[in-house]
């Protein structure tokens, strides 16, 4: 993850909502707080420790389950956080697995949780299984795996898109980790895929690609087989209920983000662009992040950290318009480790930054989490 060496450390304390009756007495009203899931700030710290959240989900409880990594005396080990709907810890576990170096991703199998790992720097790739209470059920290794930017759970397994020999990749792996296909689909490294109605998924890469222009927007089927390909760069895709879809991208000629909206043939419908002119390079770790947001609108979040660390979220509608707008500004500390961002069940955002602080001459890990509530948008 991209580190931002800035220095604040920060508590925060959730405000509380005292619920007051004119027949309660004043001392018995002071014992009744009641927590908001709405809106809410918390934050976990490691003591002695550095911690790396990747992936956040939430449940159909509305609770939260968090992963990624921890170092403790410089080794390295899994980290599994569950949070409660009002962003409370209800536990921390360190799994001991053949894959130590931390999960980048976690999904809901049944009445199980998967964590994925893929090929990065030389760790161990992975599925591993737990149970809802943090504890290793299962474990499988994933050989001859990409390195994976992005990954979709399918109804028998996970399709990954990455890099594997320099090339823009996509793997198919069963729940047992074996690989079912792999297929190379232009020369740079693919960042997002989705799938779309009709079965078949789209896929986008090469945002970073410094060569000569590429086919790096690729419509691929249920087997990786190349459909179609268009001279397209991005860093996030998301499909549509029309079978079209809308990317997110950086315009080399003004250096800013832009939306881009396509139909099913790839054809473009119009282009948003906007006013954030961020590190390109940053953002192949650090998002962009791309969501739908009610029916008929989208949601874009973008961090940056200059002049101070922030995320920034807006809505536009299907024509590209700008519709709401917000920028939540994040803690400056030693070391922001990863910032990640998820869309909830009730249309917020929840938001989770890993940090580093420096206290009695030890570094600790601090973990913030922001929960944001909906935006008001006409349609949703």
């Amino acid at each position: 993850m991209k580190i931002s060496k800035m220095l604040i450390v920060f508590s925060i304390i959730l405000p509380c909502i005292i619920g007051c009756s004119k027949d309660i007495p004043e001392k018995e009203q002071a014992k009744e707080i009641v927590e908001s899931a709405d809106s809410f700030r918390k934050s976990i710290t490691t003591i002695d420790s550095l911690s790396n959240i990747q992936c956040v989900i939430q449940l159909k409880d509305s609770s939260y389950m968090l992963v990624g990594g921890i170092q403790i005396n410089l080794k390295a080990k899994n980290l599994i956080i569950k949070l409660d709907k009002y962003g409370n810890k209800e536990w921390l576990k360190m799994p001991d697995t053949h894959a130590p170096n931390g999960f980048e991703r976690v999904f809901v199998d049944g009445n199980q949780l998967v964590a994925y790992r893929s090929y990065i720097h030389s760790n161990y790739p992975a599925l591993v299984y737990f149970n809802n209470n943090g504890d290793v059920v299962n474990e499988f290794e994933i050989a001859n795996s990409i390195v994976g930017y992005d990954v979709l759970q399918e109804n028998d397994g996970y399709i990954a898109i990455g890099e594997i020999e320099g090339f823009e990749g996509v793997q198919k792996i069963n729940k047992q980790g074996t690989v079912v296909w792999t297929e190379k689909l232009s020369d740079a490294t693919g960042l997002s895929i989705s799938k779309l109605p009709d079965g078949n998924f789209i896929t986008i890469g090469g945002a970073t690609y410094s060569g000569p222009g590429g086919d790096f927007l690729v419509k691929i089927d249920n087997a990786g087989k190349k459909i179609w390909s268009k001279t397209v760069s991005g860093y996030s895709v998301l499909a549509l209920p029309d079978t079209g879809f809308i990317i997110l991208a950086h315009n080399k000629y003004t250096n800013n983000i832009e939306l881009i909206r396509f139909d099913k043939e790839g054809n473009q419908l119009w282009t948003h662009l906007t006013d954030y002119n961020t590190d390109v390079n940053s953002l192949l770790v650090t998002g962009p992040w791309l969501f739908k947001y009610g029916a008929d609108h989208y949601a874009y979040c973008l961090y940056d950290y200059i002049p101070y660390p922030k995320m920034i979220i807006n809505v536009i509608n299907n024509e590209g318009k700008l519709i709401n707008s917000s920028t939540i500004y994040l803690q400056n500390t030693v070391d922001q480790r990863g910032v990640s961002i998820i869309k909830t069940i009730d249309n917020g955002f929840l938001i989770t930054c890993s940090n580093i602080t420096y206290s009695n001459e030890k570094l600790n890990g601090v973990i913030d989490i922001i929960k944001i509530p909906r935006f008001e948008v006409s349609g949703n």
